[in-house]
């Protein structure tokens, strides 16, 4: 989250997408911070589809 923070205080216009193997734990600072996440494991089309998402397509 540390890194998510930093990277939108230099480029806010950014699109980010959080993955994670511990979902559980960064589910809460994600969704506050309008933050999208993908927990591991995840298959392509779910990469995709997120990704996808985070360009605003």
């Amino acid at each position: 989250m540390e890194l998510v923070r930093e990277v939108r205080r230099r480029r806010p216009e950014l699109p980010v997408v959080l993955t994670t193997a511990y979902a559980g734990t960064a589910k809460h600072d994600a969704e506050a911070e309008g933050i999208a996440l993908l927990p591991k494991p995840y298959r392509l089309d779910e990469l995709a589809a997120i990704t996808r998402a985070a360009l605003g397509r």
